[in-house]
């Protein structure tokens, strides 16, 4: 009878050995290097971002606070396009005589534009926002918490 290594584990032996390799540096690196190392703000914001247990709700906020203030920043900017088009197709209509071309131009063209244009400044915010993300060093750290629950469903690297 053959006895998996999960079972006697208790977790993915990957999992399992990647932690007590992680220990075992942990425990060597205090030994072989010399002197005291400044503990930096880099440092302290690690110790809390990457903890296993509060990392992963500090990212749920972080990523809700992204989408919220990417939609609650670029709604404004996106009525005021959707009122623009809205506007200039009524007074195309009201230009033009030929009622199918005056509602070609201010529903299809007009309208279809203004639609396409309004979701310009939520994508803007939020890759501006993820742009701030990738420079503050947090995405890595977002990467490196999420990795065991990922890897967990199969999804590697």
């Amino acid at each position: 009878m053959s006895v998996k290594a999960r079972d006697v584990l208790g977790e993915d032996p990957e999992v399992f050995f990647a932690e007590a390799r992680y220990d075992f540096i942990s425990k060597i690196l205090p030994k072989v290097l010399k002197g005291a190392k400044p503990l930096t703000l880099s440092d302290l914001l690690d110790k809390v971002f990457l903890d296993k247990y509060v990392g992963i709700p500090i990212f749920l906020t972080l990523w809700w606070a992204l989408f919220r203030f990417t939609f609650d920043v670029s709604a404004p900017f996106s009525d005021m396009i959707d009122m623009f088009f809205s506007w200039l197709g009524e007074k195309a209509s009201e230009a033009i005589t030929n009622e199918e071309i005056a509602a070609f131009i201010s529903d299809a063209v007009l309208g279809g534009l203004g639609g396409v244009l309004v979701f310009l400044p939520p994508i803007f915010l939020l890759f501006f926002r993820l742009s701030l993300l990738e420079e503050s060093g947090y995405w890595a750290r977002v990467f490196f918490v999420v990795e065991r629950v990922m890897y967990e469903r199969g999804l590697h690297g």
